[in-house]
């Protein structure tokens, strides 16, 4: 019997779908090489092409053509299976698995869940904290926390926030009692920490010229603040993960400048389309957006924001 990793169909689907490898690893969120070399393992194990190049682009086989077509019916069928009993275990449970990136569930959801359990006692959350994006019926995740719009196909996304997102320059209590005895422009000299867009955008805003050079990269955000809080740097980061450390005075805000930036979408909660009417998954969505709006609306009141031009 001939065994084809499923993982491969939905990969091969992409391809013929693009006639690119490139265009289909952008949809799939794979590298180019990874999608390569799927399909040539695929036509591998088939023992028969399923593309041929024409003027730069993925034609189909005559094969190709009729391997599509059980493809998508196989997926189509999986889909629906895995949707079905999704929505089943949904109503017969009231435990909720949800994945969200590692800096959001250290920094802000973590904090909350003591409240959580408070007010809904009953709903139990599972969290996995991941740089990863999950599948979420492949993984049997009820939601996610994704700082991305998508499209995700058969699902629905809902902001927990509604303004775009926030970016602010942090540091440690003594750094920041040091800066902001002189001028935004001082910062230019000291260990910024973060991405070179988001300074490059907030020196913008400050006024000042010069080209910011960030002197630390870490792979994670977590380690980036916990730096900045040790004292080590002036940190750029999005509001949301830093209002605690804020209000706790962990960290200081330097300077009042807030770079907006709409083309940042804030986070939000990602679910089957099915769950809609699911009751602790509608729950938890209020939940999260209305202690979004008190975590953040103590920071409303006073910075200078930014609006780029095409907003």
């Amino acid at each position: 019997m001939l065994r084809i990793p499923f993982q491969f169909l939905p990969t091969f689907v992409a391809v013929a779908d693009c006639e690119s490898l490139r265009t289909a690893s952008r949809v799939l969120h794979l590298t180019h090489s990874a999608v390569s070399q799927q399909i040539s393992e695929l036509e591998s194990r088939l023992g028969f092409p399923l593309f041929e190049r024409r003027k730069g682009r993925l034609i189909l086989t005559a094969a190709g053509q009729l391997m599509l077509e059980s493809s998508r019916r196989a997926l189509a069928d999986i889909e629906d299976g895995v949707r079905q009993a999704t929505a089943a275990s949904r109503r017969a449970e009231y435990t909720l698995k949800i994945t969200m990136p590692v800096a959001f569930a250290q920094r802000w959801f973590l904090p909350r869940v003591a409240r959580w359990y408070q007010a809904h006692p009953d709903i139990h959350v599972e969290v996995d904290a991941s740089p990863q994006v999950r599948d979420l019926y492949r993984d049997g995740f009820h939601g996610a926390i994704r700082s991305n719009e998508g499209p995700w196909p058969g699902m629905t996304w809902h902001p927990l926030y509604e303004a775009p997102s926030r970016f602010v320059a942090v540091a440690s209590p003594v750094m920041a009692e040091r800066l902001l005895a002189g001028s935004p422009s001082t910062l230019l000299e000291e260990r910024l920490l973060g991405a070179r867009d988001e300074w490059a955008d907030w020196f913008e805003l400050a006024g000042v010229t010069g080209t910011p050079q960030p002197s630390a990269a870490f792979n994670r955000l977590t380690l980036l603040l916990n730096a900045a809080e040790e004292g080590l740097g002036v940190c750029m980061a999005r509001e949301i993960l830093v209002v605690d450390a804020l209000c706790s005075g962990a960290l200081q805000q330097v300077f009042d400048i807030v770079s907006v930036r709409p083309d940042v979408p804030p986070h939000g909660l990602v679910y089957a389309t099915e769950l809609d009417d699911s009751t602790p998954i509608a729950i938890f969505r209020d939940w999260l957006r209305l202690e979004a709006a008190e975590s953040l609306s103590s920071l409303r009141d006073g910075p200078t924001e930014r609006q780029d031009d095409d907003a």
